[in-house]
């Protein structure tokens, strides 16, 4: 009798910002990736980034399990392209898909840290996009429901210190600051996007806790209707 189980092959894609990456993982574990750190050619290059994706690991499609995506908030033209792109791909092949929060992505990236940690996404108008984590037996469990929330309202959220992160965390500092100075704790060097790794970790996790998506069921997390101002 053979007890070996089958390997856990995931392919992620991320495309909730102006750069964009692929990568496929066995048991979690990253196998390859591809990423461009080139504004807005999701549309242009994510097929052939897939495609050669797919030649270096020596995988077909019909190897794996599901296919993970960076699900927002984020670009509403980068996550409609990474949406329909999994679709694509996983309807003709059954496959299920695992939609990860990109504001999860950027708190587990950054790694283990006593302090709580804020990750947030520049939303406009004074505005972000922002979820409050802490971990706990090494395991990062996040706080409340995902929020819009006003700059001006960071105090209500910041208790005590905690590490702000996220790919808008630089440009957003000095407002940060304005507000909540006392207790916000920023890190150093700053993380500039999602890593693959970080989706590709949070996403087996999904996949072992049963946590897919249907395609017809799956959908990018705007937290706000589209006016065309990301």
């Amino acid at each position: 009798m053979n007890d070996k189980k089958k390997p856990v092959f995931i392919l992620t894609i991320e495309t909730s910002g102006l750069t964009s990456g692929v990568s496929i993982g066995q048991d979690g574990e990253l196998l390859a990736e591809r990423a461009l750190n080139l504004k807005n050619i999701h549309s242009r290059k994510m097929a052939l980034m897939l495609k050669q994706l797919m030649e270096d690991v020596k995988l077909d499609y019909r190897d794996l399990a599901a296919i993970a995506l960076s699900a927002g908030p984020g670009s509403f033209t980068g996550l409609r392209i990474g949406y329909s792109l999994a679709k694509g791909l996983a309807h003709p092949l059954c496959l299920p898909l695992i939609e990860v929060s990109t504001l999860d992505v950027w708190a587990y990236q950054q790694g283990k840290t006593d302090l709580p940690v804020m990750a947030l996404i520049d939303a406009h108008r004074n505005e972000i996009f922002c979820g409050l984590y802490r971990w706990k037996q090494n395991t990062l469990h996040r706080e409340g429901d995902y929020r819009l929330v006003p700059l001006k309202d960071l105090p209500a959220l910041l208790r005590e210190p905690t590490l702000i992160v996220g790919a808008d965390t630089v440009q957003l500092k000095e407002k940060i600051m304005k507000f909540s100075a006392e207790a916000a704790r920023f890190p150093f060097p700053f993380l500039t996007q999602p890593e693959n790794w970080a989706l590709l970790h949070l996403a087996f996790q999904k996949y072992q806790a049963g946590e897919l998506r249907a395609v017809s069921e799956a959908e990018p997390r705007y937290m706000r209707a589209f006016k065309g101002v990301m």
